[in-house]
Formats: structure tokens, C-alpha cells, sequence
């Protein structure tokens, strides 16, 4: 299960080097870095609610 202290929302702008790693059929994954280090970042589209999408991930 995720905890809510486990989610932080962050503002786009505080993300650099954005770079698409993959894609499928209903999300895109980009690296980014943040605070000096490398995240993963997940995009989903084709649907309304995305959020749905990432927390049954």
C-alpha cells in the first residue's frame, strides 16, 4: 500500500533533463532529475482520471 507521506506533489518547474525513456499503450516514462537526483516520471493518458491509473500501478 502507498502512505500518504510516500506522495509529494512537485511542481514541473523543479524538474530538469526531462527525457522520454519509453512509451506504451497508455503511458509515457521520462527521467528527470530532481533535488540532484535521477526519478522516473509517468504519464498516462487516454483516460480521464489518471490518478486511478497510478495508484492500482
Amino acid at each position: 500500500f502507498i502512505k500518504k507521506s510516500q506522495l509529494e506533489w512537485i511542481n514541473f518547474d523543479q524538474l530538469k533533463n526531462i527525457k522520454i525513456i519509453g512509451k506504451g499503450g497508455s503511458s509515457t516514462v521520462y527521467s528527470a532529475i530532481y533535488k540532484n537526483r535521477t526519478v522516473a516520471l509517468k504519464e498516462f493518458f487516454g483516460t480521464q482520471d489518471g490518478s486511478i491509473l497510478f495508484l492500482e500501478e
